[in-house]
C-alpha cells in the first residue's frame, strides 16, 4: 500500500489525493462519507479532496442521492497527463522562441573556435602532422604550384605518416602532374585539372589548413577548428573535385 501512495505522490498527487483515489478505486465507487472511512482521510477534508481530484482528472462523479464518485482507470489518467504535458510544452516552447529568439539573435554570440596564422615550415609542419595523426575518417588535400614549393617538405612527410584506412582524396594543378607517381607510391589517387588558389588540407571536416604560399620569402598558413570555415572550405573541394576525371 505504502509503495503505490509514494508512487502516485510522484506523479503529483498530495498523500490525501493518494489515499482518496486508492481507495476509491478499490471501491469501485462510493460516496463521500465513504471514501472517507476506507482512505482514513478525515470527513471534514474528504469534499475538498474530491473535488480537487476532479479538477485534477483523477475520478468523475455519478448521479444520484448522495452524490457518489468512481476512480477514472490510471491507464487513462496517465495518458490524459501526457497528452495535456506536451501540448503544455508545445505552447510554452513557442511562447520562449517568439519572445527570447529576436534577442538572441540580435545579441549575437561568440563561437568558441580557434583561427591561428602559421609562419614557417616548422610550425607548419607541427600543426599539420598533430592534426593528420587525429584524423579517423576522411582526408582532403589540395595544392597548386604556388603553394607546392614552400610545402613540399611537410606534403611528403604528412603523407607517409597517414593512417591506412582514411578516405584520401587529393587535388593537384597542371604543373604538379608529376607529383601524381609519388602519390601513387603511397598507395593514394590524386587528380588533375582546372584552376585553384592556393591549397589545402581539410581533417575530419573538423580542421582545415590553408595554404598560403611564400609571403615575402616566408611559408605561411592558416589553422582553424571553426566549423563555418571548415564547411566552405569542404564545399568548395567538393565542387573541384566533382569537376575532375581521376589521372590514376
Amino acid at each position: 500500500m505504502e509503495d503505490r501512495l509514494k508512487l502516485l505522490k510522484k506523479f503529483g498527487l498530495t498523500s490525501y489525493q493518494a489515499k482518496a483515489y486508492l481507495a476509491l478505486m478499490m471501491m469501485g465507487e462510493g460516496d463521500a462519507k465513504s471514501i472517507s472511512r476506507n482512505s482514513g482521510i478525515p470527513y471534514a477534508k474528504i469534499h475538498s479532496i474530491l473535488l480537487s481530484l476532479i479538477k485534477d482528472g483523477w475520478i468523475i462523479t455519478l448521479e444520484g442521492r448522495p452524490k457518489r464518485y468512481r476512480a477514472k482507470p490510471p491507464i487513462e489518467v496517465v495518458n490524459d497527463k501526457i497528452s495535456r504535458g506536451i501540448e503544455e510544452m508545445k505552447i510554452q516552447g513557442e511562447r520562449i522562441v517568439r519572445e527570447l529568439q529576436p534577442l538572441y539573435e540580435k545579441a549575437g554570440f561568440e563561437e568558441k573556435s580557434e583561427v591561428m596564422i602559421l609562419r614557417g615550415v616548422g610550425i607548419i609542419l607541427e600543426r599539420t602532422l598533430n592534426s593528420i595523426r587525429r584524423v579517423n575518417k576522411t582526408l582532403r588535400i589540395a595544392l597548386t604550384s604556388k603553394v607546392f614549393k614552400a610545402h613540399k617538405e611537410f606534403i611528403d612527410i604528412l603523407l607517409s605518416n597517414l593512417k591506412r584506412g582514411v578516405d584520401v582524396k587529393i587535388l593537384l594543378d597542371e604543373e604538379l602532374k608529376d607529383y601524381l607517381k609519388i602519390l601513387s607510391n603511397y598507395g593514394f589517387r590524386g587528380e588533375v585539372g582546372g584552376e585553384m588558389f592556393g591549397g589545402g588540407i581539410i581533417v575530419d571536416e573538423n580542421e582545415a589548413i590553408i595554404l598560403l604560399g611564400e609571403i615575402l620569402g616566408t611559408p605561411m598558413a592558416i589553422w582553424s577548428n571553426n566549423k563555418v570555415l571548415t564547411n566552405i572550405a569542404k564545399i568548395y573541394f567538393e565542387h573541384l573535385w566533382e569537376l575532375r576525371k581521376p589521372k590514376f
